[in-house]
This record gives C-alpha cells, structure tokens and sequence, in this order.
C-alpha cells in the first residue's frame, strides 16, 4: 500500500459520514426535545389525574 491510498481512505469515510442531509442533526436536537417535552406533559396529566381521584 502506499502512502497515495493510504492518504485516500479517510477522505472516503468522511464522504460517507456525510450523506446525511444538512440540516438532519439540529431537527433530531428538536425532534428529541419536543418529544420529551411531550411525553412530560402526557406523564404529568396522568399524574395529576391520579392524585386528583
């Protein structure tokens, strides 16, 4: 191997890496607090509802 293609492969696994779309990371961020967001308020109402029975 020489040092030609040893110098290619990382360049090859960056491509990779970066199939995903642009803007994918912050919209997971978003999605995943919105859903927390969610499933704690869905967690607090029957919370509440139980306390208030």
């Amino acid at each position: 191997m020489t040092d030609g293609e040893r110098h290619d492969q990382p360049e090859q696994v960056k491509k990779k890496g970066s199939e995903l779309p642009p803007g994918f990371l912050p919209r997971f961020f978003l999605y995943g607090v919105l859903g927390h967001l969610v499933v704690g308020l869905i967690f607090l109402m029957i919370w509440a509802g139980s306390r208030a029975q």
